[in-house]
């Protein structure tokens, strides 16, 4: 008799084990992966048994109006993806280690992925990153000490034949190299880039405030700073656009950069309470 108990526990802890499912909530991406043969059961249920995704190695989504492939991280042997002209405004592939050539641009020019922003930190195989014509598209992370087998980067983006591209805060191994176009980022194609050790000291993400201003700005010598609120300020940092730090100062009335080169730079302000950052121009 207890053969037997051995036996039933052990088939149910097998049928648990191999009944893994993957959530899929995206009925559109479900579809996709019914059409290619990949969801096994043929059924439009919100998920995929693990066991069916988990070896696939390249996935070309071609349904149209996908706009969630949550559950692209059970495909754990993925190395090709391609998911183009599309209606993506986020995605994940921080667990799709083994991913050796993405597409996720939208070729046709109108429509598709619609995305701000993508984390490839985690993709240290990937050799091919094909992201055109994505006109939201403002930072991307390859900082991942894989840059080397990185050989072709295509980020441009036209409609009709007009640049639309807008400036991508793009975090790399090398800043300095790819600032200059050397090496490996000699191939890449992103006409307008800012190539940072840092991208939340981008731009993009300057804090507006109304308690502290920068002026004069643009300035060719020093700023000094309004303080609305009287506040006191422990330091005043200024960064390349790339990041970098190159000057610092405590309070000070008037804050010189006359030895810096005419360009943009970023100024981290500092209080007990707050940090902000404020572009000005040296010109």
């Amino acid at each position: 008799m207890k053969d037997i108990y051995a036996l039933i526990f052990f088939f149910l802890i097998s049928v648990t084990f191999y009944a893994q499912t993957t959530s899929i909530p995206d009925s559109n991406f479900e579809q996709d992966l019914i059409d290619k043969g990949i969801d096994s059961d043929g059924i439009i249920n919100g998920e995929v048994l693990t066991s069916d995704i988990s070896g696939v190695t390249t996935l070309e989504i071609e349904y149209y109006n996908i706009s969630n492939i949550t559950g692209i991280e059970g495909f754990s042997s993925l190395e090709i993806l391609r998911c183009e002209d599309q209606n993506l405004s986020q995605i994940d592939l921080t667990q799709n280690i083994a991913l050796k050539e993405l597409y996720l641009g939208n070729p046709g020019e109108i429509g598709g992925n619609h995305f701000e922003s993508i984390d490839l930190s985690n993709a240290v195989n990937l050799e091919v990153l094909w992201l055109q014509n994505n006109y939201e598209l403002e930072y991307i992370n390859l900082k991942n000490n894989a840059n080397s087998l990185l050989t072709d980067v295509n980020a441009e983006c036209y409609f009709e034949g007009v640049n639309c591209s807008k400036t991508i805060c793009i975090e790399v191994d090398n800043v300095n190299e790819a600032q200059n176009g050397n090496g490996v980022y000699a191939n890449w194609v992103i006409p307008s880039s800012n190539y940072s050790e840092n991208c939340s000291l981008s731009t993009k993400n300057i804090q507006k405030s109304t308690n502290i201003q920068i002026f004069p700005n643009p300035t060719t010598q020093s700023f000094k700073i309004q303080n609305q609120n009287y506040v006191t300020i422990k330091s005043v940092e200024i960064y390349t656009v790339s990041g970098r730090k190159i000057l610092s100062f405590n309070e000070n009335t008037i804050y010189d950069i006359s030895q810096l080169s005419n360009g943009i730079y970023i100024v981290k302000v500092k209080t007990p309470e707050t940090e902000s950052l404020h572009k000005i121009i040296k010109k």
